[in-house]
């Protein structure tokens, strides 16, 4: 049985794949399958996966009709056999000793080692190393440790939340029922999995030597097409399904620490977004966000009942930093300035709560 399931779905990516995937045979650790999820691409992709099953044993294909990333992910988790797991997007490449230094990572406590990356901007050339810090190690054994990661660190995205940045234990997967849920039902289908997963860690190592090269606006690519914009109703299922999660895995108080500044990021974040994209006014965001909100009985549950202390507001300053910091340039080192907008957010928030129906 080998150590580690390298899980690669593939779509549409003939100009990529051999390149990911001759990047994962060459790895310096050797006891690996890889296992190529052909997501019924019409191109000559499966093809190619076929041909390398031909040539190297530990190569698994599996052709499928196709039904999108989530469902190609868990197609691979349900034939993975190794003792950790690794996803891998098509389009991507990994370093050949990407698997050898997160192996070294990983001991009896450690329950998920994430690592750096560089991002590869295909529109530009240009290339950038993100996540560029020290090397860590979080102790998250306990529900007010695990509050503070969550708050200080994986919501203000010091470590990565998407999926191909972390090598995960297979049995924590297994054992919690862990699977990707379609983004037609959810807003971000990584995001929902590393949070259920991370939920239900011990420790958690980050190496900061970027390992992962990520190839962002390549041609037809789906997220190169389409704006980024928070969907109310998507957002909400992500919330109501990690909030149920939550509840049959965790504690009470680890529920009510980790999701209600989870909720406030969240929805802070569609205020936002409705303020960016669509120009409102501040009276007319208020209205459509109370009209958006009244859809969604989840939302309009958790509105009504968010807590009237401000102490989300702490754990979510550094996320807003980090936001502007990437938006305007303007709003860089000014931390007053976002702080303000915080407390604007949530006044604004309770407003919203007072007049939904």
């Amino acid at each position: 049985m080998p150590i580690i399931s390298v899980i690669v779905p593939v779509f549409k990516v003939e100009p990529y794949l051999r390149r990911c995937v001759d990047s994962i045979l060459v790895q310096t650790f050797t006891d690996f399958e890889l296992i190529l999820v052909d997501d019924g691409s019409p191109d000559n992709c499966p093809g190619i996966c076929d041909e390398y099953a031909l040539i190297d044993a530990r190569v698994k294909v599996i052709h499928k009709p196709n039904g999108g990333l989530s469902s190609a992910r868990n197609a691979g988790l349900d034939v993975a056999t190794g003792e950790y797991v690794l996803f891998v997007d098509s389009d991507d490449y990994v370093s050949s000793d990407l698997l050898s230094t997160a192996m070294s990572s990983f001991t009896a406590n450690v329950d998920r080692v994430t690592f750096s990356y560089y991002y590869m901007d295909e529109d530009t050339g240009k290339s950038s190393v993100l996540l560029p810090k020290e090397n860590k190690v979080y102790d998250i054994s306990t529900d007010s440790s695990k509050q503070d990661f969550f708050i200080c660190d994986l919501l203000t995205y010091h470590v990565c939340w998407a999926a191909w940045a972390t090598i995960y234990r297979r049995t924590i997967i297994e054992q919690y029922h862990i699977r990707f849920i379609d983004t037609d039902k959810i807003f971000a289908e990584d995001v929902l999995f590393i949070l259920c997963y991370t939920s239900c860690c011990k420790q958690i190592v980050y190496i900061s030597t970027p390992l992962y090269y990520y190839v962002a606006n390549r041609s037809g690519s789906i997220i190169s097409k389409e704006k980024y914009n928070f969907k109310i109703g998507r957002l909400n299922e992500l919330c109501k399904c990690f909030f149920d999660f939550l509840q049959v895995n965790q504690s009470n108080e680890c529920l009510s620490g980790i999701f209600s500044t989870l909720f406030f990021t969240f929805i802070s974040g569609y205020l936002h977004d409705c303020m960016m994209s669509l120009r409102l006014s501040r009276k007319k965001l208020r209205v459509k966000v109370i009209n958006d909100v009244n859809d969604f009985s989840f939302f309009k549950h958790h509105m009504m009942n968010f807590s009237h202390g401000r102490t989300p507001i702490i754990g979510v300053k550094k996320w807003y930093r980090r936001w502007y910091a990437k938006k305007e340039a303007a709003y860089w080192g000014k931390g007053r300035l976002v702080d303000l907008w915080l407390l604007r957010v949530y006044d604004s928030l309770m407003l919203i709560r007072s007049r939904l129906r």
